[in-house]
């Protein structure tokens, strides 16, 4: 099996809406095949990174999606949202301007933490 070079990852990303409010939250909807835990601590290290980024805006996670500004989702194929994933390498994410705020994951990729091997779940999710 081949590593998977970032170089060759595609992200999708739908761009042009802006948040009206400075304090989001976010959820994580379906996980790849990874101990939660470990997911989770990848995220809130993408979001304080986005935060240290963004310092006007904050961010909290929240357990119940509905409740969340932003939804993070790992899903494959045709997922209803006209944005398809097509399997291994290729596109390997895409999200929706605010304030939708979905950011879909293809699970279908070799998803890893704190490993250079396969998709870096960090380094994605920055």
């Amino acid at each position: 099996m081949e590593s998977h070079r970032y170089s060759a990852a595609v992200i999708a990303v739908c761009t042009g809406g802006v948040w009206v409010k400075h304090e989001l939250t976010y959820s994580v909807d379906t996980y790849p095949e990874l101990p939660r835990v470990a997911v989770d601590e990848e995220i809130r290290c993408a979001v304080s990174l986005w935060a240290a980024a963004s310092p006007r805006l904050r961010f909290q996670h929240v357990q119940n999606s509905e409740d969340a500004d932003i939804r993070i989702a790992f899903l494959g194929g045709d997922h209803d949202d006209g944005m398809s994933f097509d399997g291994r390498g290729m596109v390997v994410a895409h999200a929706f301007r605010p304030p939708n705020g979905r950011i879909h994951f293809d699970i279908a990729e070799p998803w890893t933490i704190r490993c250079h091997e396969g998709t870096n779940t960090l380094l994605m999710c920055v």
